[in-house]
């Protein structure tokens, strides 16, 4: 993100060249409304923005900075190995417990201590990467059998079959892509011009089109699934599937998850003892659910 003060803002104001400037007189008078002359200009004026150059830094120069700031370094050669393989603003984010300022360290830091801090995050993008694997595996196997069992294995391409306000159309178009582009031997099995059954077609979709699909089963679906499967109610479970979703896509995406606030935050269970007192806006609270 560009810093506020290398952008300066101003309006540019633009007179269309296709646009001839519009000013007439008339010696007679104009009558109104059908009759009347075109008079006066138009201007049109356009947002911009102009940027500051900031030439970009070799890693021997970040390396330097941060030892300009105030940040030990023992080995040089490691930290611009390291420096050379993980971007510098990557590493910021953990740079900011060990700061007093955004160009000074506290005393005592070290650039061993970040990377410490940076290993320690990916381990726990790991763990959760493979918690949520088990939960989503689960969760597809729940509404393959419950879906199929009470409306049948194609009914899923049906909208009659979900929610009112569910944009059925939207997510079947977005499997069908799915399945198209999959290249899984089991779909080979099946004619492509006949639907896939639904404990098939589940194994096709992303985290992030079985969320959908949760949010658009009949109320009455969705909570036994939840309470029969999962012990809990159905508007928690889908609150807290959206938000595993996204935790997700940070994981894939090799975000920061260590001291991360939520964007999406899941629905908490209050009534549960156990839950009093947790706030829903931190990451740990992923933990505490898996």
């Amino acid at each position: 993100m560009l810093n506020k003060n290398r952008i300066i803002y101003g309006f540019e104001t633009i007179i269309d060249p296709y646009l001839p400037l519009m000013y007439n007189t008339c010696n007679t008078p104009a009558t109104p409304l059908n009759n009347a002359h075109p008079g006066g200009f138009f201007l049109f004026t356009k947002r911009f923005k102009y940027e500051i150059a900031k030439p970009p830094k070799t890693f021997q120069e970040q390396v330097d900075l941060l030892k300009g700031r105030g940040l030990i370094i023992n080995d040089s050669e490691k930290a611009l190995q390291n420096v050379s393989r993980i971007n510098y603003y990557r590493l910021s984010s953990y740079y900011v417990p060990f700061q007093i300022n955004r160009k000074l360290f506290k005393p005592e830091t070290s650039i061993e201590k970040i990377f410490r801090l940076y290993g320690f995050d990916k381990k726990i993008r790991s763990l959760i990467f493979g918690a949520l694997e088990i939960i989503e595996v689960t969760l597809g196997t729940k509404i393959a059998y419950y879906f199929s069992h009470k409306y049948g294995p194609f009914a899923y391409s049906d909208p009659q079959y979900f929610s009112r306000g569910f944009k059925h159309y939207d997510w079947y178009t977005k499997l069908e892509e799915s399945i198209q582009r999959s290249r899984e031997d089991f779909i080979k099995e099946y004619d492509e011009e006949k639907n896939l059954p639904l404990w098939i077609a589940i194994e096709i979709m992303s985290f992030g089109q079985l969320s959908f699909l949760f949010r658009g089963l009949e109320r009455t679906d969705s909570n036994n699934i939840s309470k029969d499967c999962f012990g809990i109610d159905e508007k928690i479970l889908s609150s807290w599937i959206h938000t595993l979703v996204y935790i997700r896509n940070l994981c894939a995406y090799h975000s920061r998850i260590w001291n991360r606030t939520l964007a999406i935050k899941p629905k908490v269970p209050n009534k549960l003892a156990e839950w009093k007192g947790i706030p829903n806006s931190k990451i740990f609270l992923c933990f505490f659910d898996i």
